[in-house]
């Protein structure tokens, strides 16, 4: 399990740990150092340690974004107001009936963002895998539920690590679509994400960076780092 999370967002303009209303496991890193400063570039993961040999293979030798880290956090009200403070805007999203948990969206640079998550409907949380797995983040305190890094060919992805796509997409009137797919394989593990003919969807995270009034300058992630162990 992941027993602490550090997560650094370029842009900020101090630098401190996050308050209890957003996580008792994890940290957030108000960062303002600039991209040469960092091991890191920004949005990027170019390493991961203690991978499964398959996972391990997959992100080897990659540059993968990290598109977004989801928190799960026990008033979304109060996590709002507590980001507000740090100069972050947020939206109220959509709810997941698969998982019984709604969302609420920071933008950073497009298409970058961070997720923090409520359970809504304990019964629909409960009755489902994911919902499960939501529930035992509540049980060990709230916190970093999940990260994902975006990647290319997804189908290629899942042939290699033998683990199938799950399709969140839906079509939408203009023949597009919406949503996304996923491979999860451990949790200490990202989740391999894409939006396939997803439209001009950088155009609409643009919009909603714009919309929710940041009084800072967030970019994409510089640093996700994970500690954890066995149990």
């Amino acid at each position: 399990m992941m027993d602490w999370t550090v997560v650094r967002v370029e842009g900020f303009p101090i630098a401190s740990e996050s308050p209890g209303t957003l996580s008792r496991r994890s940290r957030m890193a108000f960062s303002p150092y600039g991209p040469q400063e960092k091991v890191l570039g920004p949005g990027k993961c170019l390493s991961l340690s203690s991978n499964p040999v398959g996972w391990q293979r997959e992100m080897a030798g990659s540059n993968l974004l990290i598109d977004h880290v989801v928190l799960l956090v026990p008033d979304a009200a109060e996590a709002a107001r507590t980001l507000r403070e740090r100069g972050l805007g947020s939206e109220r999203g959509a709810y997941h009936p698969f998982a019984g948990t709604r969302n609420h969206n920071v933008p950073l640079q497009p298409p970058a963002y961070l997720e923090f998550l409520t359970i809504e409907s304990r019964s629909a949380a409960e009755s489902s895998e994911a919902g499960r797995a939501v529930l035992a983040c509540e049980a060990a305190g709230f916190g970093v539920f999940s990260w994902a890094v975006l990647v290319e060919d997804l189908e290629a992805a899942s042939s290699r690590l033998g683990i199938h796509i799950v399709d969140h997409t839906i079509p939408h009137g203009d023949g597009t679509l919406r949503g996304w797919r996923t491979i999860t394989g451990p949790p200490q593990l990202p989740v391999l994400i894409d939006y396939p003919n997803n439209g001009d969807r950088i155009g609409r995270w643009r919009a909603m960076y714009e919309r929710v009034g940041h009084t800072c300058a967030p970019n994409g992630f510089s640093q996700v780092t994970i500690s954890g162990s066995e149990r």
